[in-house]
């Protein structure tokens, strides 16, 4: 297990790293809180035009629910007028959030997440992100059986609102 959460660490670094390469003009850095699908993450996102690619890392810290680390892809559309920082303010989003729990039964969680959300500019590169979507998990691998024997994966489970906030910079 050790040397999965090692290989989810470095994957996203050297994602993050190539994206960091794009463009540093077009870049943002997030840092955030996710109840249900991510906990606090930081993230990194590349922004083309009005549509961004980015990926987060996370984790809840056992703080609300158990101790989990997770890895989320997320992707925007911006639309609507631009503010005078020259940003659009409104977007969609779909994010894929893929989670493993540390404790007890050690699931293996996947959550697809669409969501609405705006950012408030507080000045051009740093500004207040609130998105309200819905979390559909798509997936709920337990890793094991009830009595240790062969994996149990549920499919379709747990459907919840979902709120997002985050800082941008």
């Amino acid at each position: 297990m050790n040397r999965k959460i090692i290989a989810l660490f470095i994957t996203c670094f050297l994602f993050s790293s190539i994206i960091s390469a794009q463009s540093e003009k077009k870049n943002s850095q997030n840092v955030g809180f996710d109840l249900i699908t991510q906990g606090f993450y930081w993230g990194i996102d590349h922004r083309i035009k009005d549509y961004s690619i980015g990926v987060d890392v996370g984790s809840s810290f056992g703080l609300l629910v158990p101790p989990d680390i997770s890895l989320c892809v997320d992707n925007a559309l911006y639309f609507g007028k631009v503010n005078k920082y020259d940003n659009k303010t409104w977007h969609i989003n779909a994010r894929a959030a893929y989670s493993k729990v540390l404790v007890y039964s050690q699931e293996n969680l996947l959550f697809l997440v669409p969501s609405i959300g705006k950012t408030f500019y507080i000045n051009e590169k740093l500004g207040i992100n609130v998105e309200l979507g819905y979390s559909f998990e798509l997936l709920n691998d337990w890793g094991r059986g009830m009595s240790g024997g062969p994996s149990t994966i549920h499919l379709g489970g747990m459907s919840i609102p979902n709120l997002r906030v985050e800082l941008k910079f």
